[in-house]
């Protein structure tokens, strides 16, 4: 069955929407080649050329695959799962080497709130923190915010995850930058399977968008098709449409020839593979390669969402904000 109505109904409908429900509509193209479509956007108060980065997990990025996205002005997250001296190393590394973006991930522990501190007295730069947990609509995340508001007043502040409303306006109360939403919805973690709670792809896309003010909402995960585990580009032109200012995937580069995945399979950071016995919520999943690089991944990416700018009749990413779009049930 499909219907065509405005995104302001969806909630309305007696049933959940993700990516694969939606079919975007196209207008008349205005541009010769995609080429001439931009879609480079504003984060962490840098331009990069894609709205997308990659999930910071030990399953897709290291210290140099993130120098991979930095190089090709993407925007990056280096994952906390290796501990405190492991982020260390990144940081210096990153300094030294004057990349483009220096965005560590942390959790919210005493050794997280010592290693801002480090990083301070060590006179480092650092564009971007990341507070990455669970779920992140907790008291216990304040002391941790406040700490990078301390010693790193204009540093991009991000935080995930949730999916709620009022959770958005309580982070935007507290100053962060950038929500990560979406819980549940990636190919490697099981939270839906294991808690009973998940997050639905568009409905609460469209809810947290609709109360952000100054806040950016990331739309993390979600672009894995369950049913024949393809992976679908076309989910972030959706994902634009419906509100997100970024997305984030790890689906996306988990095939890669030289992705981490392809030698230590692809696994959450809530799976047994990174955590141990303690909470898991996740699983380690064998994929097969796409037989790209990583840089080749990046470029049909790019190319990809250029041609959805084309199809809806623009020449800018925002263009894809107002097209009509399909669902199909």
């Amino acid at each position: 069955m499909a219907i065509i109505l405005n995104s302001e109904k969806i909630l309305s409908l007696p049933y959940s929407l993700n990516y694969n429900n939606i079919l975007l509509k196209h207008e008349k193209c205005i541009v010769n080649s995609r080429s001439q479509c931009d879609i480079s956007t504003i984060i962490a108060n840098k331009k990069v050329d894609c709205p997308v980065f990659p999930s910071n997990m030990p399953a897709i990025i290291n210290k140099d695959i993130c120098k991979i996205f930095d190089d090709n002005k993407w925007f990056h997250i280096y994952h906390r799962m290796g501990g405190t001296e492991d982020i260390k190393n990144y940081i210096h590394k990153a300094n030294a080497e004057n990349w483009r973006f220096v965005s560590p991930s942390i959790g919210i522990k005493k050794d997280n709130l010592e290693l801002i501190e480090w990083a301070y007295n060590e006179g480092f730069h650092i564009d971007s923190w990341t507070i990455d947990i669970a779920l992140s609509w907790t008291e216990n995340i304040i002391l941790i915010i406040n700490t990078i508001k301390k010693y790193y007043p204009k540093s991009y502040l991000i935080v995930g995850f949730g999916d709620n409303p009022e959770w958005i306006k309580w982070l935007e109360d507290l100053g962060v930058d950038c929500a990560r939403i979406n819980i549940g919805v990636s190919a490697a973690c099981r939270t839906r399977q294991f808690t009973g709670f998940g997050s639905s792809t568009i409905n609460d896309l469209i809810r947290c968008k609709e109360v952000a003010n100054k806040i950016k909402v990331c739309s993390d995960g979600g672009l894995t098709l369950y049913k024949d585990s393809e992976v679908e580009i076309g989910g972030i032109a959706k994902s634009i449409r419906f509100g997100a200012d970024f997305i984030c995937s790890g689906s996306l580069f988990s095939r890669c020839i030289d992705s981490p995945a392809m030698r230590i399979g692809y696994y959450g950071n809530a799976s047994r593979k990174a955590k141990g016995d303690t909470h898991v919520e996740g699983a380690c999943v064998t994929v097969e390669t796409n037989n790209l690089t990583i840089i080749e991944m990046i470029k049909l990416v790019e190319d990809s969402i250029r041609s959805s700018v084309s199809y809806s009749g623009g020449k800018q990413l925002r263009d894809i904000k107002n097209i009509n779009f399909q669902i199909i049930i």
